[in-house]
């Protein structure tokens, strides 16, 4: 099995991103359930965003990243108004408190390559990336 496939048979996405922290996790605060896995089926999507978050944890020192949110089930994205077309529901978005500069351009290095993928403000310091297409939208 390659390393990836390992990754995922022990818990990880990546080797500092567990399933545990990507999982769907509404708080308690809708009838969705709580801690939803990704799926197996998006387990590439989520796992090439796993990957290139390493890259931006290590351009910061290695030091431990949390994300806000990552994976959303449909029924944790319709809770708390999300896109219909939301890439957290693919597992490869997520939102970060960005933590100053060195983050906000570590993220947006990392996640404007190539024409794919947004990065951005979704309100106040709340930094959201994402794999998707190359888009722009507003709140």
């Amino acid at each position: 099995k390659d390393f990836k496939a390992k990754c995922w048979e022990h818990g990880l996405l990546s080797p500092n991103f567990t399933r545990a922290e990507a999982a769907s996790n509404t708080g308690g605060t809708s009838s969705c359930e709580r801690n939803e896995p990704i799926p197996e089926s998006l387990r590439a999507k989520a796992q090439f965003h796993a990957f290139k978050l390493e890259r931006v944890r290590h351009a910061l020192g290695d030091k431990p990243l949390r994300a806000v949110s990552w994976y959303r089930s449909p029924c944790h994205n319709a809770a708390v108004g999300g896109a219909s077309a939301s890439q957290h529901k693919e597992g490869w978005g997520t939102d970060w408190n960005s933590t100053g500069d060195a983050f906000d351009q570590a993220m947006e290095f990392h996640f404007s390559d190539g024409g794919r993928g947004y990065q951005g403000f979704v309100g106040g310091r709340i930094r959201h990336v994402d794999n998707g297409p190359a888009r722009t939208w507003t709140y």
